[in-house]
């Protein structure tokens, strides 16, 4: 074998090992910015309904993120305010239907999921695939459907 050969070999040799360390390089970047397995959005179907306690109701079959909480889903279709109360969460109230609708004694917003009065705030609770939420307004606890 002519010495001039060896080389070429040597320096094509040497192309492909730096050619494939950096293709490993790529690989492990690539699997630390999209790991196999990641969360994949998913969609969910709720239903929506919000009653101001003056004859006024509104029902919305909406499309949502998986991740969002109750409260994220009703400020995505109204204008809302909150009270924080500790261990609990934030509570609804007042919501901008028709016209601004606020807690009033002995009047109030509640919160109901599926029919179900829920006892925390409604940035606590996950919405599924499939559920009622229900914001009302009135001096007593009514879960719509």
């Amino acid at each position: 074998m002519s010495k001039l050969w060896v080389e070429r070999m040597h320096h094509s040799m040497r192309k492909y090992l730096i050619l494939a360390f950096v293709l490993t390089l790529v690989i492990m970047i690539a699997q630390r910015v999209f790991p196999t397995g990641a969360a994949v959005s998913k969609y969910y179907k709720v239903k929506l309904i919000v009653d101001d306690g003056t004859g006024w109701q509104d029902r919305r079959e909406l499309l949502v993120h998986s991740n969002l909480t109750a409260l994220d889903v009703l400020k995505q279709e109204y204008e809302v305010k909150t009270k924080y109360v500790e261990g609990k969460g934030l509570f609804v109230v007042g919501i901008k239907t028709n016209k601004w609708v606020e807690e009033k004694d002995p009047y109030f917003w509640h919160f109901c999921v599926n029919g179900k009065l829920m006892e925390v705030g409604a940035d606590s609770y996950l919405v599924g695939d499939g559920d009622n939420l229900t914001f009302a307004y009135s001096d007593i606890a009514t879960c719509l459907r």
